[in-house]
């Protein structure tokens, strides 16, 4: 079964960056030589791959590089990866901050296309990094398979951050996170759509919240689940399975025991209400 990837490198060249793209065999565990390189001689950040029907991929990342800060961007293919489209910008204003976050999510069933990013608001320097409150998660749509992205919906309000060190406030210990994000749609029903986004409701305080959309992303939820607030919570996963059922898994650290866990949730019910802790 062959499998993608993506890796980010610096070029050398001042802050420019490149996202090489390569395909290989799971068992094999060999990527060999890149099948695509993405070199605009601009700064690059976090690439993130997921792949649809008929060789539909797509490449999400952010483009510090692009005109007013709409950073959030796509790259799409219809060959696995071997050649992309011309990148598509899914920021549709300039965010307060002058970029959106990092964490640029997609999600696909079939023909649609997902795809989530927060929109930070205007910055406030704390200890070990910056947060951004009036910050708003994003979520854009495709119903041709990535031609085309609606303006954004916003998903859930939010306050935004970034760590530029570890062991600070807004770390889960030594590991640094920044305004991070997760995406599902279910594989049965492409109007039911799932977000896992993070949150700073006060210092010191990290925390993960799962809304939904039944409607294809017009309306959301309130916050159906989240994660308490004596622990701070980051670095989401989650999935929608054929049977209904919906994963949550996410690190948590301790501050009191200084621990790091991870946690695997599972549920037919997206309160999470009857959540089973694998």
């Amino acid at each position: 079964m062959a499998v993608l990837t993506a890796t980010l490198a610096f070029t050398g060249i001042g802050s420019n960056t490149q996202i090489s793209t390569y395909s290989g065999s799971v068992a094999g565990s060999n990527f060999g030589a890149p099948i695509n390189v993405f070199n605009p001689t601009q700064f690059l950040d976090q690439p993130w791959i997921r792949t649809g029907p008929s060789g539909q991929t797509y490449e999400a990342y952010n483009h510090l590089g692009n005109t007013g800060g709409r950073t959030a961007s796509i790259r799409v293919s219809s060959d696995n990866g071997a050649t992309f489209a011309p990148p598509i910008t899914l920021e549709t204003v300039n965010p307060a901050a002058g970029q959106d976050a990092p964490s640029v999510r997609q999600a696909i069933n079939g023909s649609t296309v997902y795809a989530a990013f927060t929109r930070w608001g205007p910055s406030s320097v704390v200890t070990g990094g910056t947060l951004f409150p009036g910050s708003q998660v994003v979520v854009v749509k495709s119903t041709n398979s990535g031609a085309s992205f609606s303006a954004g919906v916003s998903a859930a309000p939010t306050t935004g951050y970034f760590a530029n060190t570890s062991n600070t406030p807004v770390t889960l210990g030594q590991e640094r996170t920044s305004s991070d994000l997760a995406i599902a749609v279910d594989p049965n029903n492409a109007n039911h759509v799932v977000v896992v986004y993070g949150n700073v409701p006060g210092p010191g305080q990290l925390q993960l919240n799962v809304v939904e959309s039944t409607d294809g992303g017009v309306t959301w939820s309130v916050p159906k689940f989240t994660t308490p607030l004596n622990v701070r919570s980051a670095l989401p996963g989650v999935s929608v399975l054929a049977n209904g059922d919906i994963g949550l898994l996410y690190a948590q650290y301790d501050p009191v025991t200084n621990e790091l866990s991870q946690h695997l949730l599972t549920t037919t019910d997206t309160s999470l209400a009857q959540a089973t802790l694998c």
